[in-house]
């Protein structure tokens, strides 16, 4: 958390992302997503819709299986979704 509340204060929003990513694995893992969604989604806010780097598709990624966790209803797609294994991302936040 400490991570997260320096780069807020230093105006680093690819570093808060960064953080909000591995902060929000690390609460879904411990089946807390609604804490996860709460904490990622004002990170990824501050960037525009237009941007595409590695981390903002893996925060969307993110976003959208915690959002989908929170409306089971919603049908599921045709391929199972797991749940992210701490850790096992690679720096550009792709899974290896």
């Amino acid at each position: 958390m400490r991570s997260l509340e320096l780069s807020r204060r230093h105006g680093a929003p690819a570093w808060e992302l960064r953080t909000a990513i591995d902060l929000a694995i690390l609460l879904d893992g411990q089946g807390r997503s609604d804490g996860a969604r709460t904490l990622l989604q004002p990170a990824l806010d501050k960037f525009a819709d237009g941007s595409d780097t590695a981390e903002l598709k893996a925060a969307r990624r993110l976003l959208a299986r915690l959002d989908q966790l929170a409306c089971p209803a919603t049908p599921s797609p045709a391929k199972p979704v797991h749940r992210l294994p701490i850790g096992l991302y690679s720096r550009a936040g792709e899974p290896v």
